[in-house]
């Protein structure tokens, strides 16, 4: 049996909203991470589209929302571990292990 360690990037789900967190080492056996968050600008290019709806109005394009996310050395490093439920657990909450970074905020929550 082999055991895939974690490589790349470690998301924090946090309900709807997705903030990107890359990961900065391993432990041995995997169940440990140090993690950092990453600096996330939205692309101004996308416009939010907001109709209105709900308490004041609804984003009807938030699906098609793009940032630029770059690696940050000021923010600091913090450790993630892993749970019985297979994902990271830091102070920050839950993290998800991608290949590729991601930010998404969600407008209409």
């Amino acid at each position: 049996m082999t055991c895939t360690l974690p490589t790349g990037y470690a998301n924090l789900i946090g309900y709807t909203d997705v903030q990107p967190f890359e990961i900065l080492s391993v432990s041995k056996s995997g169940k440990q991470i140090v993690i950092r968050e990453m600096d996330a600008q939205r692309d101004p290019s996308w416009v939010p589209d907001f109709v209105a709806g709900g308490f004041t109005a609804n984003c009807a394009n938030q699906e098609d929302q793009r940032w630029f996310i770059v690696a940050s050395e000021t923010n600091p490093a913090i450790k993630a571990y892993k749970r019985a439920d297979g994902y990271f657990w830091s102070a920050y909450g839950r993290h998800r292990v991608a290949r590729e970074p991601r930010k998404f905020y969600d407008y209409n929550f």
